[in-house]
């Protein structure tokens, strides 16, 4: 299981919605949408204060998966004049 169906399963347990898990990890709301979608991955601090928000343990967070990397966005090229 992913962090992403971590953290969903999780949030459906506890019936939390986005804004209140943000508001509970301090957290902006886009953080928790890219956290769901998978396009994030939670550093350790976050890690914690997401374990906190559920009263749970750091691995009930963080799944048995491993993080697939985050592909870097592409570069914009500059435009001549």
């Amino acid at each position: 299981m992913t962090t992403a169906d971590c953290i969903a399963r999780l949030m459906r347990r506890k019936r939390i919605r986005q804004a209140e898990l943000a508001r509970q990890i301090d957290a902006p709301r886009s953080t928790v949408c890219e956290l769901l979608k998978g396009r994030k991955e939670p550093n350790i601090e976050m890690v914690r204060r997401l374990a906190d928000a559920f009263t749970c343990e750091v691995q009930d967070v963080i799944g048995d998966e491993p993080a697939r990397p985050i592909a870097p966005k592409p570069r914009r090229r500059k435009r001549s004049a």
